[in-house]
């Protein structure tokens, strides 16, 4: 009896040593698997031709729901490291994405998209108000300086400030390259291109509007409105000033005096294009209606 026990249990553990065996060359044997995307066969999770990852579930809504708070948790975590870096450190996100290290925080542009868009989005929750306050404050400033007020340049107004609220990131995207210009030309001597400058400033102008985000419901009160705009504009000079000091290392007066430069370059170029455009328009209007007369096509 005691030699079939013994014999028995020796069986049992030769079998339960094989099963072990089959499960250690199990998970230690390469996984190869053909990509869905480009029929690429590779190791791992990620082909390594095209990038796609390895989903070797069908699809339900339990991996739907999975593969969605994955991504947006990724997604938080990334927007709010990049931010509370840009806050402290400015100078090592740019200097993390212009040495191609940008796994660790948000593509610049998203960024920017992002935070404008939330902007727009505080800026349009009280737009009437805001509006009729805009519009009245307008036809104050035409009183002061004696141009006529009347039901045109009331719905002349109203429709110039819809058109900013609802074309917001539009409007913001475009002063985008008169800032970076500003900083080429203040800071030509360090050897960053034009494009360079413009991702510095695709951030800057991305945590700048984090910053004024919490100011914006405040917007309509009056003449905190007046107010408002200065205390914007602080705001982007004192965060530009811990820019210049921490990216370029300059002493704190140089860095305060080379954002004040900035901030007045940006405004010098930006109405000059402006005036430009205007003119062009007007001397390609007056043009063309000379050129219909002549060829008596127009009045």
């Amino acid at each position: 009896m005691r030699h079939s026990d013994r014999k028995f249990r020796d069986k049992a553990s030769i079998f339960a040593n094989v099963i072990l065996l089959h499960r250690y060359l199990l998970m230690t044997q390469p996984h190869i698997h053909t990509c869905r995307n480009c029929g690429n066969t590779f190791e791992g999770s990620y082909c390594n031709h095209c990038g796609q990852k390895w989903l070797p579930e069908r699809f339900t809504t339990g991996s739907l729901w999975r593969n969605f708070v994955a991504a947006r948790k990724k997604d938080v975590l990334s927007f709010f490291h990049t931010s509370w870096t840009l806050l402290i450190r400015p100078g090592t996100v740019f200097q993390a994405y212009l040495s191609g290290q940008r796994k660790a925080y948000y593509q610049p542009l998203n960024y920017f998209l992002l935070v404008v868009s939330l902007a727009a989005f505080v800026a349009l929750l009280n737009s009437e108000t805001g509006t009729e306050a805009s519009v009245q404050k307008t036809m104050e400033i035409y009183e002061q300086f004696g141009l006529p007020v009347g039901e045109n340049s009331l719905k002349g107004g109203i429709a110039g400030l819809e058109f900013a609220k609802t074309h917001f990131n539009l409007i913001l995207m475009l002063t985008l390259p008169f800032w970076a210009f500003a900083s080429f030309i203040l800071f030509r001597k360090r050897g960053y291109t034009l494009g360079e400058h413009l991702i510095f400033w695709v951030y800057i102008y991305g945590i700048y509007q984090v910053l004024v985000i919490p100011t914006m419901p405040f917007g309509n009160l009056g003449d905190f409105t007046d107010r408002m705009t200065i205390l914007h504009a602080i705001v982007m000079i004192l965060y530009l000033t811990w820019v210049h000091r921490d990216w370029y290392k300059l002493a704190w007066w140089k860095s305060f005096g080379t954002s004040v430069l900035t901030y007045l370059l940006y405004f010098v170029l930006f109405f000059v294009s402006v005036i430009g455009i205007s003119l062009a328009v007007v001397i390609l209007l007056i043009g063309g209606a000379f050129i219909l007369k002549q060829l008596g096509l127009w009045g």
